[in-house]
């Protein structure tokens, strides 16, 4: 019934990943949820455009090509022993950590975000169906040195250098009072 679709949209808007529907041959983008309007680009604008040329980083296109013909051909073939505990898995690819060009709805300024991209296909409709996360990558570096500051701040309080408490809280409350006086 029209009420019961009706719910399904508004689901669909409520999704914290940005979706949206490609054709699965041409890759001409179809429709999309209000998370991918607002953060990668208004349907409206874009939609029977390429996603894979409009969206996608140049160096990402052999991994997307891939992953869709892997997609496809797993659903013309059937089943075998192997298959049955992770066939659902394989018929959902994930591409991780994919430069994709977000516009945002309105007139934004581009920006290349990275997003996790997980695929899949219905071979009824001929569409894939494409739901992102945007991620941030954090280095190795970049967390060891984060762990460094983390220890550092840790050992080097004030009140590990034998300051009383009294004063360390005289200390912190001076400028409220201060304000106070002076006002």
């Amino acid at each position: 019934t029209s009420g019961q679709r009706r719910q399904m949209v508004e689901l669909f808007d409520i999704l914290p990943e940005a979706i949206c529907t490609i054709d699965a041959n041409s890759l001409a983008l179809q429709t999309a949820n209000k998370k991918f309007n607002d953060t990668i680009a208004p349907v409206s604008r874009f939609q029977g455009l390429d996603v894979l040329k409009n969206f996608i980083a140049k160096e990402e296109h052999a991994r997307f090509r891939i992953a869709i013909e892997r997609l496809t051909e797993i659903e013309d073939r059937a089943e075998n022993a192997d298959d049955i505990d992770m066939g659902p898995w394989n018929r959902t690819p994930t591409l991780r950590d994919c430069q994709t060009l977000a516009l945002g709805s309105k007139s934004d300024f581009p920006i290349w975000r990275r997003y996790d991209w997980c695929l899949a296909y219905d071979p009824d409709g001929g569409k894939i169906v494409m739901s992102g996360r945007m991620v941030t990558i954090v280095s190795a570096e970049k967390q060891s040195s984060e762990r460094v500051a983390v220890t550092f701040h840790a050992c080097c309080t004030p009140s590990n250098f034998g300051f009383p408490q009294e004063l360390l809280d005289f200390l912190n409350k001076a400028p409220i009072a201060m304000h106070w006086l002076s006002g």
